[in-house]
């Protein structure tokens, strides 16, 4: 099990972001404020193939201590996503922060309760609890069909409904990981889990704090 430790609570904790970036430049800065204000503390942000000065901004950041920048070079039959998801899984950035979260520059997450933070949401969470879905929500172009410069949280305010199942897509979620959980790496959607025989089910719950069944937890293609 999960040792109960003080930094489960928000005033103690340290909450790290994994994220892999190719030309991503126009909306990177506001991404990183999103999750600031959401809670993250720590990043550790890989860069591929840049084109556009993703990788200028990103060294940038590192100098001033805003994240942790790893440039790779890739062969071309390489995913550049689960090289950097191994990587940071043997970071010793991840091995010091409490909870952790895979999330891509298109990802805003929104948070309901408290002062919408993850911190927030942990506060509510049972003691043992290793990992929390957050379910995709997906949104359209709201009419744009062009670029423009401005907030991405400005211009697509228009979404599938909570309840839309279709696509398959629409079910997926990201996880909230323990950092300390009974888990063995990073994954793009869920962490991948040790051994349930030898190490019993992972506590997973909901966005809403509520304990999700081992059904769920066992299975990891199991949707929201």
């Amino acid at each position: 099990m999960c040792s109960s430790r003080l930094s489960i609570y928000p005033f103690f904790m340290r909450i790290l972001c994994v994220s892999t970036l190719k030309n991503e430049g126009p909306f990177l800065i506001e991404w990183l404020a999103h999750l600031m204000g959401a809670g993250v503390t720590d990043f550790l942000l890989y860069s591929n193939d840049c084109k556009d000065g993703t990788d200028v901004m990103l060294d940038v950041l590192d100098r001033v201590g805003v994240i942790e920048h790893i440039p790779q070079t890739l062969n071309k039959d390489q995913s550049p996503q689960w090289i950097a998801l191994r990587h940071a899984w043997k970071h010793p950035k991840r091995k010091s922060c409490d909870w952790a979260i895979v999330c891509d520059v298109d990802e805003f997450p929104n948070i309901h309760i408290g002062s919408g933070t993850f911190g927030d949401v942990i506060e509510k969470l049972h003691p043992e609890t290793e990992a929390v879905t957050l379910p995709w929500r997906l949104f359209g172009n709201n009419g744009h069909l062009f670029f423009k410069d401005g907030p991405i949280t400005e211009q697509f305010t228009a979404s599938a409904t909570k309840e839309c199942g279709y696509p398959v897509s629409a079910t997926f979620f990201k996880s909230l990981i323990r950092t300390d959980g009974r888990f063995n790496q990073f994954g793009v959607h869920r962490p991948n889990q040790k051994s349930v025989l030898t190490h019993g089910s992972v506590s997973w719950a909901d966005g809403a704090g509520r304990q999700l069944p081992e059904e769920f937890s066992n299975n990891p293609e199991a949707p929201v």
